[in-house]
């Protein structure tokens, strides 16, 4: 239920996550498997799950973001549109994330709540952030338990984007389907909030 970019379903990167592999296999491994995949469809590896773009996210022993990484893996799928998932709100300094984070070729979009523990702990920090650098607010999508009462402050200072999950189950419950007339109802608060916050 992202508004954008939307990670795939079962592409082998999300595998890679919680697996130590070494980076220059990691990076491996993914080339030659974009190749073939290329290849064999005339596409990138994700164009045929229908995917508009991945998200994944590497932090460092020293909870640092992890360039080398992100960037390999980035390079490995050149032209793809990717998104750092919420691991980056694991980072020990968040500033100096998103100094490295927006360095980082391909990325699109930076998911976080502005704390590990989301935007119950994270919002004020976070929407400082966004007010005081334009290119923050403009890579930003807001996680970490949304909600509705929170998109206008974002929409104010150039936030467009915006991740919901639970808020889109009925009850918040993560063993419901997603409903269609809640994720409509959040698109018209998200449509709503950035019409008004835009210049006269």
């Amino acid at each position: 239920a992202s508004m954008w970019p939307l990670p795939p379903s079962g592409i082998e990167v999300r595998a890679f996550r919680t697996m130590p592999i070494p980076r220059t296999l990691l990076a491996g491994i993914i080339s030659r498997r974009a190749g073939a995949r290329r290849s064999q469809h005339g596409q990138h590896p994700e164009e045929p799950l229908g995917a508009q773009g991945v998200a994944f996210g590497f932090l460092d022993a020293d909870l640092e973001i992890d360039s080398e990484t992100c960037s390999a893996l980035a390079s490995a799928l050149p032209g793809v549109p990717w998104t750092f998932h919420l691991a980056f709100d694991a980072a020990l300094d968040a500033r100096r994330s998103w100094r490295v984070a927006r360095r980082l070729p391909g990325l699109a979009a930076v998911h976080s709540g502005g704390s590990a523990l989301g935007l119950r702990h994270g919002y004020d920090d976070l929407l400082a952030l966004a007010q005081g650098d334009s290119e923050i607010a403009a890579l930003l999508t807001v996680s970490g338990g949304l909600s509705a009462e929170q998109v206008p402050w974002f929409a104010r200072v150039g936030v467009r984007q915006f991740h919901i999950d639970e808020q889109a189950r009925p009850g918040g419950s993560a063993k419901a389907y997603v409903d269609v007339g809640l994720v409509r109802s959040w698109r018209m608060l998200v449509d709503a909030a950035t019409v008004r916050s835009r210049p006269a």
